[in-house]
């Protein structure tokens, strides 16, 4: 059975989803798409934002991945770094919550670093300031 384009781009979102640096890593190296997106919208640097994985949204942004990206529903990217996930998806997370909110910081450096626009609206009219 032959590989498309389309699985190894999803294979990279559920690596990017489960923090996996090493198969996101091997998925990239055979030509994965960080900006391809799931049916809910969602692409694996998204999943690398939204989950405040430093190495993952570093590895993603050195091989190309788009910072004028949004989360679904229009949310910029700075935005979404900042939200983070949804803390009260999992009981587990508050346990984590405090190295997260590091995580969070290093992330947003890094997008306004590599030129995230801090001035992008989301569908309110907020910004990440």
């Amino acid at each position: 059975m032959q590989t498309t384009r389309r699985d190894i781009n999803l294979r990279l979102i559920e690596a990017a989803f489960a923090g996996d640096i090493s198969e996101a890593r091997r998925l990239i190296a055979e030509g994965a798409d960080m900006n391809a997106r799931d049916e809910e919208g969602w692409s694996a640097f998204l999943y690398a934002v939204d989950g405040q994985d430093v190495d993952l949204v570093n590895l993603m942004l050195e091989n190309g991945a788009e910072i004028r990206s949004r989360a679904p529903g229009g949310v910029p990217l700075v935005s979404q770094a900042i939200i983070g996930p949804n803390i009260f998806d999992e009981p587990e997370s508050w346990r984590n919550e405090l190295k997260k909110e590091e995580n969070r910081v290093q992330v947003v450096q890094r997008l306004i670093f590599q030129g995230a626009n801090l001035e992008d609206r989301d569908y309110s009219g907020a910004t990440a300031l």
